[in-house]
C-alpha cells in the first residue's frame, strides 16, 4: 500500500504560502500548487514519519504556481513532502538550498578513496551564489579596498592585506602573461580618461575570478558583508568563522556538495547522470557543451568560460545545465574554495556525519610544489584543467588541494550565507 504525506511547508519565504501536494496513483505522479509563480520546489520522500531520513528526490526552479513530477512506484509505503520558497525572498544573485539530508560521497570502486564511504549529512538551509564570483566584482572590491588603504600590491602584482597575507594574484608588469584576468595597472576608463588601478582584461568581465587565495576568498566574503550591512562571519586575524552569523562566507564542504547535487540523489553530475558503477557511464554523461573541462586524452586549454555560459544557448548548442537549485558551473570551469581543512579519510570519521559539520579541526600535511609542507584547505567542483572524472559532484581531489596562501589559474570561489 502506498501512502502520500501532504505537507504545508515553507523552507524560506517572507510569507508562508499555502501549498498542497497530491498523488495520482494511476500515473505515479505527484502534483503541487504553491502561492507564487517564481521560486524553488523540492520533493523529498521517506518510508516513515518517525526517525527516518527524508531523501531528496527532485528540486527545480519553477515559473508556474502548479506543476507535477513522476515518482518511482515501489512496494513500500512512501511519504512525500513538498518544500518551496518564493524567489522574492532570495538575496540578489543567490538561490536557496533547503534544509535536509543528502547522501555525500561515492562508493564506486572506480572512483577515489577519499570519496568513501558515502554517508548521510544534514545541513541547515542556506543561500548560495548562483554563479562563481566574477572578475568584474573582484576588481571593483579590490579597488574599494585599495582606495581605503586596506591592501597593498607588491612587485609581482600580488594583492596583500595589511598583515602581508596574499589575497589575489593579478596581472601586472611581471605577470603580464599570467592566466589571471584581473589586472593592476594603467588603463583607459569608460569615459576615455587615463586611470590607474584594478580593471578586467577585455572580454573577461563575466568570467570567474581566478588567482584568488583561500585568504582572499574569505576576506572578500567579509568585505561583501560589511558593504551590505551584514554581520561579518570571519575573524581576519586568527581566521576563524562564526557560523551563527548571517553574513557572507565560504560554503563548508558538505554545503558545497549538497548545493552542487541540486536536490538529486545517486547522480554523478548536477543533471540526470545515474551512478551505474562503470567508467564508461560517467564518460557518456557529460560533454563539452555541458560544462568546461578537459576531455581525457586531449590537451589542456588553460581557459575558462563566462559564468552561466551553459544556459542552453551556448555554441555548440547544448542543454541548459543549471541544477535543481538554480546554480551554474558546479561541474568544471574553476575549482571553488570551501571552508574546510582537507583530510583524506575524513568521511570515515563519525564527525563527518554530524549535522552542519564544518570539517576536521586540522588538515593532512601535504607537500606542495613550492614552499614547505603544510595543511591545505579544500576546493571542490573540478576545473577547465581537469577531466570528466574530476568534475563529478563527489570529487574531492587530494592532488588539487592547496595551502590557504596558494593562488592559481584554476582556483575561484562562490559565497553562501544563512537566511
Amino acid at each position: 500500500m502506498r501512502s502520500i504525506f501532504t505537507a504545508v511547508l515553507c523552507a524560506i519565504a517572507a510569507t508562508t504560502w499555502a501549498q498542497t501536494l497530491n498523488y495520482n496513483r494511476a500515473q505515479n505522479k505527484a502534483s503541487w500548487t504553491v502561492g507564487f509563480t517564481n521560486g524553488l520546489v523540492a520533493i523529498d520522500s521517506a518510508t516513515n514519519l518517525i526517525g527516518d531520513i527524508w531523501v531528496p528526490r527532485k528540486a527545480m526552479i519553477v515559473t508556474n504556481s502548479t506543476g507535477s513530477l513522476s515518482v518511482t512506484n515501489t512496494s513500500k509505503t512512501q511519504f512525500y513532502r513538498l518544500i518551496s520558497s518564493d524567489t522574492a525572498s532570495f538575496p540578489a544573485g543567490m538561490k536557496l538550498v533547503p534544509a535536509g539530508h543528502f547522501l555525500m560521497g561515492d562508493d564506486n570502486t572506480l572512483t577515489y578513496t577519499n570519496e568513501k564511504p558515502r554517508h548521510w549529512v544534514y545541513t541547515s538551509a542556506f543561500f548560495c551564489d548562483q554563479f562563481e564570483m566574477v572578475n568584474s566584482k573582484m576588481a571593483e572590491m579590490m579597488q574599494w579596498a585599495y582606495d581605503g588603504g586596506r591592501v597593498t600590491i607588491d612587485t609581482s602584482a600580488m594583492v596583500r592585506n595589511s598583515a602581508g597575507i596574499p589575497l589575489l594574484q593579478c596581472k601586472g608588469s611581471i605577470f603580464a602573461n599570467s592566466f589571471n584576468q584581473v589586472i593592476y595597472g594603467g588603463y583607459i576608463d569608460t569615459n576615455g580618461n587615463s586611470a590607474f588601478g584594478f580593471y578586467v582584461e577585455a572580454g573577461r568581465t563575466n568570467n570567474p575570478v581566478v588567482g584568488v587565495t583561500w585568504y582572499g576568498a574569505v576576506t572578500y566574503c567579509n568585505w561583501r558583508s560589511e558593504r551590505e550591512g551584514l554581520p561579518q562571519c570571519y575573524n581576519l586575524t586568527n581566521w576563524t568563522c562564526d557560523f551563527s552569523k548571517n553574513g557572507y562566507r565560504l560554503p563548508t564542504e558538505a554545503e558545497w556538495e549538497k548545493a552542487a547535487r541540486g536536490g538529486q540523489i545517486d547522480q554523478n553530475y548536477p543533471w540526470d547522470s545515474p551512478m551505474n558503477g562503470s567508467t564508461q557511464g560517467y564518460l557518456n554523461q557529460i560533454s563539452t557543451n555541458m560544462a568546461t573541462y578537459t576531455q581525457i586524452g586531449l590537451g589542456h586549454p588553460f581557459t575558462n568560460t563566462p559564468v552561466g555560459y551553459f544556459n542552453g544557448t551556448q555554441d555548440p548548442p547544448g542543454p541548459d545545465t543549471v541544477n535543481g537549485y538554480g546554480l551554474y558551473d558546479v561541474a568544471g570551469n574553476v575549482r571553488e574554495w570551501c571552508w574546510d581543512w582537507y583530510q583524506g579519510d575524513w568521511y570515515s570519521q563519525p564527525e563527518a556525519s554530524s549535522p552542519d559539520t564544518t570539517g576536521p579541526l586540522v588538515g593532512d600535511m601535504i607537500t606542495f610544489p613550492s614552499g614547505p609542507p603544510g595543511p591545505s584547505r579544500l576546493s571542490r567542483g573540478g576545473s577547465f584543467d581537469e577531466n570528466q572524472k574530476n568534475v563529478r559532484c563527489a570529487y574531492r581531489g587530494q592532488a588539487y588541494q592547496s595551502a590557504p596562501s596558494f593562488a592559481n589559474w584554476y582556483l575561484g570561489f562562490r559565497c553562501v550565507r544563512r537566511p
